[in-house]
């Protein structure tokens, strides 16, 4: 009993420390030397994201992922855009996320994924994803009350 015990008790460790490796996002670390660790990591997530804007979601649809009969679908939030700092500046984009539905009614998503409000406003750092673009927890996206340092910094940035 007691061996049972043990085994069961390192095998939930080994499962716990597993399951932190794999949801835990590695961020930008500042330097020991750097005098504004804010604007640093802006600059980073800047430099490290292939579109950064300010969207408000109108729509979130699930979409089959391919046009087979009992294909599953993944969720795309619908955005309109307003201003951008880096990529295409167009009015509208869909961003593609990790969420799906399958044909069985059963669905799944990634621990790292970001959610959404529809009516809401954010600050958008997204790279390419499935042919489209996408984001996450991982990223520095986050509603735009909540991004008013990051707001002043682009600016800056893109002011020269």
């Amino acid at each position: 009993m007691r061996r049972l015990l043990t085994n069961f008790i390192f095998f939930l460790t080994i499962m716990v420390i597993n399951h932190g490796a794999v949801a835990a996002c590695i961020g930008f670390m500042p330097g020991p030397n750097d005098s504004d660790p804010e604007t640093s990591a802006v600059k980073h997530a800047l430099g490290q994201s292939d579109a950064v804007f300010i969207g408000s979601v109108t729509s979130q649809d699930y979409v089959p992922v391919s046009p087979e009969r009992d294909s599953k679908e993944m969720l795309v939030i619908t955005m309109s855009t307003s201003t951008w700092w880096k990529g295409e500046d167009i009015r509208t984009v869909r961003l593609k996320t990790s969420n799906y539905k399958y044909p069985n009614g059963t669905s799944s998503s990634e621990a790292h994924e970001y959610y959404f409000k529809v009516g809401a406003t954010y600050l958008i750092y997204a790279n390419a994803f499935q042919d489209g673009l996408g984001t996450s927890v991982c990223s520095r996206t986050r509603r735009i009350e909540n991004a008013t340092n990051d707001l002043v910094i682009l600016n800056v940035l893109k002011s020269g």
